[in-house]
């Protein structure tokens, strides 16, 4: 299997949010966590028609990111994991 967040995004959010509507026949609120938010922020980031026709409201909560090759102050700052 090789899945990537971008496949998840482009394909199975949109299914997601197709099923449920039409089982509920309303639109869906969507809260993601690490690998949700970073499907949810790619899906948002294209454009999906799918998903921005159904989505209602959305939480994300630490997506998933590396920061390796940042180049700036604050996020380097930020990947040090210091708790202020």
């Amino acid at each position: 299997w090789e899945f990537t967040f971008q496949h998840m995004a482009d394909y199975d959010l949109p299914a997601i949010f197709t099923y449920v509507n039409s089982k509920t026949k309303q639109k869906v609120s969507y809260i993601g966590h690490s690998q949700g938010t970073m499907q949810m922020h790619i899906a948002l980031s294209k454009r999906n028609a799918v998903v921005e026709s159904l989505i209602d409201k959305y939480f994300g909560f630490g997506p998933v990111a590396y920061v390796s090759h940042a180049n700036s102050s604050l996020v380097k700052l930020l990947d040090r994991k210091v708790v202020l």
